[in-house]
């Protein structure tokens, strides 16, 4: 019945309302006050006796970097260790560390200085406009409606990113500080808040579930596969016995049935 409608797109990535922004506010704080020997032997042990994909190790490993490491890398990309692992072209490309995905938002950073600063306008940048956005384009148009975005108006965002301070945006307790402030103040009392509930798919349910099949048709051995066949099982056994790994190997499970619909046998 409806032909427009009205996208809150743009409200997480201006105000600080991502569950990664507190993370990355903590993390800054622990830089600023803990020598970098002491923080470099956190992540070390981390590194070496956590387990990959169990709880806090993302978050001690990314304590070795400067302060844009956690920013440039959100736990859903392979670190630089990894993507030497995970296939045999990737010697192939020299100059694969300029156009690495950390790389880019790094870029993204520009002389932000604040935590805060620098994690929304990475999201602003690219999650926002390479994701969320296409998400939205692609399923409204998809059915012939059109959805705008209120709080990507230029003076919004001009607002956002230059007048507002962090402790109305994010801080290590709190997210969208000021619009649930806002929200408070003109929206019904019954109306919860305090609770966000994202788009995000349960990958690793679905893997060990009704994705089981393709799994283990992905895990068996190709010897002209881009992808590491050791790689997908190493990430399928650690998936199996519990580990939340499901985003990466995700990306590797459909990069292999990419190159297979489209006979890819080598990156050049």
């Amino acid at each position: 019945h409806a032909t427009v409608a009205l996208g809150g797109d743009g409200g997480d990535e201006l105000f600080g309302g991502y569950f990664r922004y507190p993370i990355q506010i903590r993390q800054a704080r622990l830089r600023r006050r803990v020598p970098s020997f002491l923080r470099a032997g956190a992540s070390a042990l981390a590194e070496n006796f956590i387990p990959d994909g169990m709880p806090g190790r993302g978050f001690l490993t990314a304590l070795a970097g400067d302060e844009g490491q956690s920013v440039a890398n959100p736990g859903r990309i392979f670190r630089h260790d990894e993507r030497r692992s995970l296939s045999h072209a990737v010697d192939a490309l020299s100059d694969i560390e300029l156009h690495a995905p950390e790389a880019l938002r790094m870029n993204l950073m520009s002389t932000r200085p604040t935590a805060v600063q620098r994690g929304t306008a990475v999201d602003y940048s690219s999650y926002m406009v390479d994701d969320v956005l296409v998400k939205v384009d692609r399923s409204s148009m998809l059915n012939s409606l059109e959805v705008r975005a209120p709080f990507l108006d230029t003076s919004v965002t001009e607002f956002a990113f230059s007048r507002l301070p962090d402790s109305l945006r994010a801080t290590e307790q709190h997210r969208k500080v000021i619009l649930r402030m806002l929200g408070a103040r003109v929206l019904p009392s019954a109306l919860d808040l305090t609770r966000k509930k994202g788009f995000s798919i349960p990958v690793d349910e679905w893997m060990r579930g009704s994705w089981r099949p393709l799994l283990d048709e992905a895990s068996e051995g190709r010897a002209d596969s881009i992808v590491s066949t050791e790689a997908i099982n190493r990430y399928r056994s650690l998936l199996l016995s519990g580990r939340s790994v499901g985003d990466r190997l995700f990306t590797l499970l459909f990069l292999r049935l990419w190159e297979r619909e489209y006979s890819i046998t080598d990156v050049v």
